[in-house]
């Protein structure tokens, strides 16, 4: 697989940019045993962005996010939120939100969770029922969390996350379970949160729905990265090309440093090069061109060729 990386997007949030919030993965590698799971990984999340995490299973997610959140300890490199790694945060449920794997008392009702939480942190009890209402939950508020659906603990696990009105929010597939109104209201919880500079920062399989919502991407695959920098840009990052020797300039563009696909007929999906630089490369090789466009791919489409090949069977 040849894949281009791309500097992840430093582009400003319309309101104010906090660069105290950036999340920063910095040259860290992870090993379990012989198992090397993160390999020299390094990214950043952005203030003002939603900047989803993508990657197949295996790929090494939910470890760098467990990194992140000093759950696991990097071997090699740092993790750093605001310049500060997260057990060095001096309020960090209003610092952080966090939401992985759901954890609750499954004899409790949803809002009683939600205030064990608020007054473990020093935060007014009243900021439950705020957050239950603003996820979609009030109704059931009162059942216990145990007979709740995946749909519904996802969106307490959310509450909980949202309960400090922290300035980063680092989420592992809220959207998992949720049906048409739940992702619907996510969406738009997530986007408002940016949209006041806030940093949010997205582990998910949705790909419909991460390419509704982010404005960045970090794609892992097995560990490493493979590319990063504005879904926007990433999603325009290839060009149609129509030739009488499509073979020919597949050799010439590879030989060149991109990555081509011959499609059918005289047509080629040329990768990692620019308009200027295919066009220039088919002069030099004295071969004709007939058509040179832009071309957009929905992101199952990037993903796929961004992550094909083999992966490892289980994602720590």
């Amino acid at each position: 697989m040849t894949a281009t990386v791309a500097r992840a997007t430093t582009a400003e949030s319309p309101r104010n940019l906090r660069p105290s919030q950036t999340l920063v993965i910095d040259h860290v590698t992870k090993r379990y045993g012989r198992d090397t799971v993160v390999r020299d990984l390094s990214f950043t999340a952005q203030p003002g962005r939603v900047t989803g995490f993508l990657g197949p299973n295996g790929a090494g997610k939910s470890t760098t996010m467990k990194i992140m959140l000093d759950l696991a300890a990097a071997d090699e490199g740092r993790a750093t939120i605001g310049n500060k790694r997260y057990r060095d945060l001096t309020d960090p449920t209003r610092a952080v939100g966090v939401m992985l794997e759901p954890n609750f008392h499954p004899g409790r009702s949803g809002r009683d969770h939600l205030r064990i939480v608020a007054l473990a942190a020093g935060i007014p009890p009243a900021r439950a029922d705020e957050m239950l209402e603003s996820v979609g939950l009030t109704v059931a508020a009162h059942r216990r969390a145990g007979a709740y659906s995946l749909g519904m603990r996802q969106r307490l696990g959310l509450a909980a996350a949202l309960l400090g009105d922290p300035p980063v929010l680092i989420l592992d597939e809220p959207g998992n379970g949720l049906d048409p109104e739940g992702i619907r209201t996510l969406r738009k919880l997530l986007r408002a949160r940016a949209a006041q500079g806030h940093t949010v920062f997205v582990s998910s399989h949705l790909l419909a729905e991460v390419e509704h919502l982010a404005d960045d991407v970090v794609v892992i695959n097995r560990g490493r990265l493979v590319t990063a920098g504005s879904l926007a840009d990433l999603q325009h990052a290839a060009a149609f090309v129509r030739t009488p020797a499509p073979e020919r300039l597949r050799d010439v563009i590879s030989a060149a440093g991109g990555s081509a696909q011959i499609r059918s007929g005289d047509g080629l999906l040329v990768r990692g090069m620019d308009l200027d630089t295919i066009g220039e490369t088919a002069f030099h090789a004295g071969i004709p061109i007939h058509e040179l466009s832009p071309e957009a791919g929905s992101l199952e489409e990037l993903f796929l060729n961004w992550t094909s090949g083999d992966v490892e069977e289980v994602e720590r």
